[in-house]
């Protein structure tokens, strides 16, 4: 996922948005994404509520058609377009391909049009926030960081391994996926959960 489809992702699962001035892409004022769980202000909150975890629900709920966890086999895994595979980076790939979107969007924002009185404190308190971010984001694409990251990841991005290859009738073949009790064959879905695949 580049930063303008996670740019895309984050507006359309904004219930409420309130953009800069300026800005065509991804800056939250207090606004809520849409989880089903509180990830409240997080582009635009405090450093006490900038954390690991509240990067792993966004990590997790954005990649959540590409890349999943599993308990039971201790693994990631990842969708590659037809089924889903043990993911040979361990999740590392996509979280790095999601933070460095993340840095790119902080790093394409516009400074906004401050107008009334005390433009230039506005100036000041709006760098220091943008310049705290990014070095805060660059900081979680090292190792250690997103080793934690991607714990804090796994409960988000559970799937019981019972929801996998959970409907016998439907085959994964080199053009689509085909219901053997129909006969139909329709394009590969993540949300099958398949695993197999026929060339």
């Amino acid at each position: 996922m580049n930063s303008d489809e996670l740019r895309k992702w984050v507006h359309d699962t904004t219930k409420e948005t309130v953009w800069r001035d300026g800005l065509d892409g991804v800056h939250f004022d207090g606004n809520n994404i849409d989880t089903g769980d509180e990830l409240t202000d997080w582009w635009g909150c405090s450093e006490k509520k900038r954390n690991q975890e509240s990067l792993a629900k966004l990590f997790a709920r954005a990649y959540s058609d590409k890349l999943c966890y599993s308990y039971e086999l201790n693994q990631w895994l990842e969708y590659n377009g037809k089924y889903w595979a043990i993911d040979l980076s361990d999740g590392r790939s996509a979280l790095a391909a999601c933070i460095n979107s993340l840095i790119a969007i902080i790093t394409s924002e516009d400074v906004p049009e401050f107008t009334g009185r005390n433009v230039e404190e506005q100036f000041e308190k709006w760098q220091k926030n943008h310049d705290n971010w990014l070095g805060w984001m660059v900081k979680q694409n090292n190792a250690l960081n997103q080793n934690g990251i991607l714990t804090n990841a796994r409960s988000f991005a559970y799937v019981p391994l019972r929801k996998f290859d959970a409907n016998q009738w439907l085959l994964n073949c080199n053009n689509g996926t085909i219901d053997l009790k129909t006969g139909e064959l329709h394009d590969f879905d993540p949300n099958d959960r398949l695993t197999n695949y026929i060339d």
